[in-house]
């Protein structure tokens, strides 16, 4: 399961090991259906930090990153939302790899309050979840109506429908 960024909010990645005297990241940014064939031809940033001092961590600012990719088209289909690997390596004072790991992101063109903490919408998340605050939506008769649903862990059909049918008896 993917962690969610809203990328209108800052997005921390954070690194610790004990050994640590460097960090390399790899951001590979994509669009569409996930796949891992995908990963490969999209990488996009090559990031390198050292640590400072006796610390044992470096930290990553991601969502600036990922915005240079965010379409928003209003009024449109947009692309409001991307796949994102981190491959993340980690290297001692000799210069030699002591950790490498990937992590998979969902990047959405989203925001978290600042009484919600930093990084609001984690793995703690379930699935299907609305991506909207608003439960009043309007539209006109004939043309679609458009309802961004995070379903990354079961497919939405029933709660979709679930959610329409308790609207109307309570609306």
């Amino acid at each position: 399961m993917s962690t969610i960024i809203n990328t209108r909010s800052p997005f921390y990645r954070k690194i610790n090991n004990a050994s640590l005297a460097s960090v390399k990241l790899e951001l590979y940014i994509f669009q569409g259906t996930y796949s891992s064939s995908l990963v490969t031809a999209n990488r996009k940033y090559t990031l390198k930090k050292d640590a400072i001092g006796s610390n044992t961590y470096v930290t990553f600012e991601l969502s600036k990153l990922i915005r240079d990719y965010m379409i928003t088209e209003y009024n449109d289909y947009a692309t409001d939302s991307l796949w994102i690997q981190a491959v993340i390596n980690i290297y001692n004072s000799l210069g030699t790899s002591i950790s490498n790991t990937t992590e998979p992101y969902l990047a959405i063109d989203g925001y978290g309050y600042f009484e919600n903490g930093i990084n609001p919408r984690s793995v703690e998340y379930t699935t299907p979840m609305l991506l909207q605050d608003n439960t009043t939506i309007y539209y006109s008769d004939g043309q679609d109506i458009q309802i961004p649903v995070y379903a990354e862990a079961q497919t939405i059909s029933n709660f979709i429908s679930f959610y329409w049918n308790t609207r109307r008896l309570l609306g």
